[in-house]
């Protein structure tokens, strides 16, 4: 008697039953939740495109940075002129042999130099005579005390 006096309740679950077959019968909804391979590629392609942003904006800084460097170089002309004069006093020394030639060529120079060594070699041989001399003199000395 309970159940026939309380149809509402038996009602209720025949609609929960009704809402769950519903679910079921509408397969186009939970395709679209379980797949939308259209959205997962636009996010796919958006981090796609987002990387290829990324790597085109550090080309245009390595870019900017090369522009930089060159404007470095185009910028520093006494740099460049240094380097120029450098050439160009290379290119003196060699117009001027005479000047080169002094350098390799000095024989008096070289002479002073062996003259030099000579002076010190008379010298040596004149300290060692004059201990010669000094011993030849210090033996006849002896001879005469003797």
């Amino acid at each position: 008697m309970d159940v026939r006096e309380k149809p509402e309740k038996s009602m209720d679950v025949r609609q929960k039953q009704k809402k769950s077959m519903d679910v079921r019968e509408k397969p186009e909804k939970s395709m679209d939740v379980r797949e939308k391979p259209e959205k997962s590629m636009d996010v796919r392609e958006k981090s796609k495109k987002s990387m290829d942003v990324k790597q085109k904006q550090k080309k245009s800084m390595d870019v900017r940075e090369k522009s930089k460097k060159s404007m470095d170089v185009r910028e520093k002309p006494e740099k460049s002129m240094d380097v120029r004069q450098k050439q160009k006093k290379s290119m003196d020394v060699r117009e001027k042999p005479e000047k080169s030639m002094d350098v390799r060529e000095k024989p008096e120079k070289s002479m002073d130099v062996k003259q030099k060594q000579k002076k010190s070699m008379d010298v040596r041989e004149k300290q060692e005579k004059s201990m010669d001399v000094r011993e030849k003199s210090k033996k006849s000395m002896d001879v005469r005390e003797k």
